[in-house]
Protein backbone atom coordinates (compact mmCIF):
# COMPACT_ATOMS: atom_id res chain seq x y z
CA UNK A 1 0.00 0.00 0.00
CA UNK A 2 1.04 3.57 -0.60
CA UNK A 3 -0.20 6.46 1.51
CA UNK A 4 -0.73 10.05 0.41
CA UNK A 5 -2.57 12.74 2.37
CA UNK A 6 -4.95 13.29 -0.55
CA UNK A 7 -5.59 9.60 -1.06
CA UNK A 8 -6.32 6.68 1.16
CA UNK A 9 -3.97 3.71 1.03
CA UNK A 10 -3.62 2.39 -2.52
CA UNK A 11 -3.13 -1.30 -3.19
CA UNK A 12 -3.55 -3.94 -5.85
CA UNK A 13 -4.81 -7.48 -6.14
CA UNK A 14 -4.43 -10.04 -8.91
CA UNK A 15 -6.86 -12.96 -9.07
CA UNK A 16 -6.48 -15.76 -11.62
CA UNK A 17 -9.07 -18.17 -12.99
CA UNK A 18 -8.82 -21.26 -15.19
CA UNK A 19 -10.37 -20.98 -18.63
CA UNK A 20 -11.32 -17.92 -20.62
CA UNK A 21 -13.76 -16.02 -18.40
CA UNK A 22 -13.73 -14.19 -15.09
CA UNK A 23 -16.69 -14.98 -12.81
CA UNK A 24 -18.66 -11.77 -12.37
CA UNK A 25 -19.99 -12.27 -8.82
CA UNK A 26 -16.67 -11.09 -7.35
CA UNK A 27 -16.62 -8.16 -9.77
CA UNK A 28 -20.16 -7.26 -8.71
CA UNK A 29 -19.07 -7.31 -5.05
CA UNK A 30 -16.11 -5.09 -5.95
CA UNK A 31 -18.45 -2.65 -7.70
CA UNK A 32 -20.69 -2.58 -4.61
CA UNK A 33 -17.69 -1.57 -2.47
CA UNK A 34 -16.87 1.17 -4.96
CA UNK A 35 -20.45 2.43 -5.10
CA UNK A 36 -20.68 2.47 -1.29
CA UNK A 37 -17.64 4.77 -1.12
CA UNK A 38 -15.52 2.30 0.87
CA UNK A 39 -13.06 2.00 -2.00
CA UNK A 40 -12.34 3.80 -5.25
CA UNK A 41 -11.41 1.53 -8.14
CA UNK A 42 -8.47 3.21 -9.84
CA UNK A 43 -7.90 0.54 -12.48
CA UNK A 44 -9.35 -2.83 -13.45
CA UNK A 45 -7.49 -4.74 -16.16
CA UNK A 46 -7.73 -8.25 -17.59
CA UNK A 47 -4.96 -10.57 -18.79
CA UNK A 48 -5.17 -13.82 -20.76
CA UNK A 49 -2.56 -16.56 -21.04
CA UNK A 50 -3.34 -18.96 -23.85
CA UNK A 51 -2.52 -22.68 -24.16
CA UNK A 52 0.88 -21.85 -25.70
CA UNK A 53 1.80 -19.54 -22.83
CA UNK A 54 1.34 -16.28 -24.75
CA UNK A 55 0.25 -13.48 -22.41
CA UNK A 56 -1.96 -10.67 -23.64
CA UNK A 57 -3.88 -7.75 -22.29
CA UNK A 58 -7.57 -8.28 -23.06
CA UNK A 59 -10.74 -6.22 -22.90
CA UNK A 60 -13.38 -6.85 -20.24
CA UNK A 61 -15.77 -8.15 -22.90
CA UNK A 62 -13.18 -10.74 -23.96
CA UNK A 63 -13.37 -12.41 -20.52
CA UNK A 64 -17.14 -12.24 -20.06
CA UNK A 65 -17.24 -9.00 -18.07
CA UNK A 66 -18.37 -6.31 -20.55
CA UNK A 67 -20.03 -4.25 -17.79
CA UNK A 68 -16.55 -3.50 -16.39
CA UNK A 69 -15.01 -2.06 -19.57
CA UNK A 70 -15.18 1.51 -18.24
CA UNK A 71 -13.13 0.57 -15.16
CA UNK A 72 -9.92 0.23 -17.18
CA UNK A 73 -7.70 3.30 -16.85
CA UNK A 74 -4.38 1.77 -17.95
CA UNK A 75 -2.45 2.52 -14.77
CA UNK A 76 -1.14 -0.99 -15.32
CA UNK A 77 1.61 -1.10 -17.95
CA UNK A 78 3.21 -3.75 -20.14
CA UNK A 79 5.80 -4.67 -17.50
CA UNK A 80 3.00 -5.27 -14.99
CA UNK A 81 1.17 -7.47 -17.50
CA UNK A 82 4.33 -9.48 -18.13
CA UNK A 83 4.89 -9.94 -14.38
CA UNK A 84 1.31 -11.13 -13.89
CA UNK A 85 1.60 -13.41 -16.91
CA UNK A 86 4.66 -15.08 -15.40
CA UNK A 87 2.56 -16.19 -12.43
CA UNK A 88 -0.39 -17.45 -14.46
CA UNK A 89 -1.10 -20.98 -15.63
CA UNK A 90 -1.60 -21.60 -19.33
CA UNK A 91 -5.23 -21.35 -20.49
CA UNK A 92 -6.26 -18.90 -17.78
CA UNK A 93 -7.32 -15.32 -17.20
CA UNK A 94 -6.56 -12.83 -14.47
CA UNK A 95 -8.10 -9.63 -13.22
CA UNK A 96 -5.88 -6.90 -11.84
CA UNK A 97 -7.51 -4.42 -9.47
CA UNK A 98 -5.87 -1.22 -8.26
CA UNK A 99 -7.92 0.55 -5.61
CA UNK A 100 -7.85 3.30 -3.05
CA UNK A 101 -9.07 2.31 0.40
CA UNK A 102 -11.34 5.17 1.49
CA UNK A 103 -12.54 3.69 4.80
CA UNK A 104 -10.32 5.88 6.98
CA UNK A 105 -10.31 9.06 4.86
CA UNK A 106 -12.56 10.92 7.34
CA UNK A 107 -10.45 9.76 10.31
CA UNK A 108 -7.23 10.85 8.60
CA UNK A 109 -8.72 14.22 7.65
CA UNK A 110 -9.86 14.74 11.24
CA UNK A 111 -6.49 13.85 12.72
CA UNK A 112 -4.53 15.98 10.27
CA UNK A 113 -7.01 18.83 10.85
CA UNK A 114 -6.23 18.55 14.57
CA UNK A 115 -2.51 19.16 13.92
CA UNK A 116 -1.78 15.45 13.63
CA UNK A 117 0.30 13.82 10.96
CA UNK A 118 0.48 10.30 9.62
CA UNK A 119 3.84 8.97 10.82
CA UNK A 120 3.72 5.53 9.29
CA UNK A 121 1.54 3.47 7.03
CA UNK A 122 2.02 0.29 5.12
CA UNK A 123 0.96 -3.23 4.41
CA UNK A 124 1.18 -6.11 6.81
CA UNK A 125 2.12 -9.32 5.06
CA UNK A 126 -0.62 -11.88 5.63
CA UNK A 127 1.93 -14.66 6.19
CA UNK A 128 3.62 -12.58 8.92
CA UNK A 129 0.26 -11.92 10.57
CA UNK A 130 -0.67 -15.62 10.50
CA UNK A 131 2.75 -16.57 11.96
CA UNK A 132 2.32 -14.07 14.78
CA UNK A 133 -1.21 -15.24 15.53
CA UNK A 134 0.00 -18.86 15.57
CA UNK A 135 2.75 -17.96 18.05
CA UNK A 136 0.26 -16.12 20.27
CA UNK A 137 -2.10 -19.09 20.17
CA UNK A 138 0.72 -21.48 21.12
CA UNK A 139 1.58 -19.39 24.20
Amino acid sequence: MIFDADLGPVSHLVAGFPGATVPTRGLDALRALDESGRIDILDLEFVRKDDAGVVSWVRAADVGAPAFAASASELIDGDDIAAVGATMANDSVAVIVVWEDRTLIDVIATWTGESGSILSEGPIEVADLVDTLDRIEEN
